[in-house]
């Protein structure tokens, strides 16, 4: 039974980031605060112990508080050698405030939903370059890797947050989903991070795959219990109170933990960024700027509009038709529909299982077609 102060304390960041619970976490692992328990123990958790991260909340719980907390306690923790940070913010309004903080991986916070697509893109790419590293070096992860190249070409983990996920999804579904999901089931090793967060899940956005590979869940208040038991699997998260107050756990945990998040306010946030402006070197990866504002076509993505620049445009959609009404993805099968070369057919297929659109693994010689032609006519409507 939880009986319930009769006056509400305010959880203040600097406390929880003072404490010794926070002060003996390793760097390297990317600890962040979390809170204080309903008996006022200090909560933190290492990124890197975990898988990834799922946040859900409604509007007024103090997400949006919270997940600031939490990258303001991994900025304070850990140094630009040790991680690196993406956001996501298509509001464009939320976490502007960390614009040009050295832990960036590139001086800008992504706002427009190309470009996130895009960074999912590189993420992907970047998880493969990592293990093609990993695999020379005969190392399992990435903390083995850089112990053993310490100080010579040593890689940071990079957290990727995206907020307003639900809504990114909505809007384009099979641009976003599938790329999440790979990075969900294989980027752990590679020191790549994934931080969801939304207002209202949704049984078709938080599906079981997603949700096997985020298995550390935080719930701030929900509107119903159908939302709370979407997210959590369990009621109870409706009955929450607002401002930071959560329940969450991990792949530790046998049951929910209850928490307040702490607070931390706008001209915090803006100290701490100067702070850190001030005493690190700002080096982003301009390579990575450069891929996002690239507009070539093969860099494309593939939606219901053509692109007068993407000359496979009409290709990929006769291939894409062709592989949803045939079932089959037999690259032989795209040459003869396609009648193209058999190296095209195979970087359409490449393609196709890049995107999310066909499964990578073969089951009977075939791999399974994850789009239906109901996704096909949403995407391409009367152009098809």
């Amino acid at each position: 039974v939880e009986v319930p102060n009769e006056n509400r304390v305010t959880v203040s960041l600097r406390e929880l980031i003072e404490s010794k619970e926070f002060c003996s976490a390793k760097a390297e692992n990317v600890p962040f605060v979390v809170g204080k328990d309903v008996i006022g123990n200090v909560l933190v958790m290492e990124l890197a112990k975990l898988t990834h991260i799922l946040i859900a909340g409604c509007s007024g719980s103090g997400k949006s508080v919270f997940v600031r907390s939490i990258l303001v306690s991994m900025m304070q923790k850990c140094s630009p050698k040790d991680m690196r940070l993406i956001i996501c913010d298509p509001k464009g309004v939320d976490f502007v405030a960390f614009k040009g903080v050295p832990h960036l991986l590139i001086d800008e916070i992504i706002v427009d939903r190309p470009k996130i697509i895009k960074i999912l893109d590189w993420a992907v790419k970047e998880m493969g370059r990592r293990y093609s590293k990993l695999q020379e070096a005969g190392c399992a992860n990435i903390a083995e890797y850089n112990k053993i190249m310490k100080d010579r070409e040593e890689m940071p983990r990079i957290v990727l947050f995206i907020d307003e996920f639900a809504d990114l999804v909505s809007a384009d579904k099979l641009n976003i989903l599938p790329k999440v999901q790979i990075l969900a089931q294989k980027a752990r090793a590679a020191g790549i991070h994934v931080i969801l967060a939304m207002q209202r899940p949704s049984v078709e956005i938080i599906s079981g795959d997603i949700k096997v590979n985020f298995s550390t869940r935080i719930s701030l208040k929900m509107q119903t219990a159908v939302d709370s038991r979407t997210i959590l699997d369990e009621t109870g998260a409706e009955n929450l109170l607002n401002h930071g107050d959560m329940l969450f756990f991990t792949p530790n945990d046998s049951h929910l933990i209850r928490a307040q998040g702490p607070n931390v306010s706008g001209e915090e946030i803006f100290k701490v960024v100067q702070f850190l402006k001030t005493n690190n070197k700002c080096v982003f990866d301009e390579k990575i700027k450069a891929y996002l504002d690239k507009t070539s076509s093969s860099d494309t993505v593939l939606t219901g509009e053509a692109d007068d620049d993407d000359k496979d445009f009409e290709l990929k959609k006769k291939a894409l038709e062709f592989v949803i009404r045939t079932q089959s993805t037999s690259v032989c099968a795209l040459q003869r529909e396609l009648r193209v070369g058999f190296n095209r057919a195979s970087v359409l297929k490449d393609w196709m299982i890049k995107n999310g659109y066909v499964g990578n693994s073969l089951e009977n010689n075939k791999s399974e077609v994850k789009i239906t032609m109901e996704d096909y006519d949403k995407m391409f409507g009367e152009q098809k």
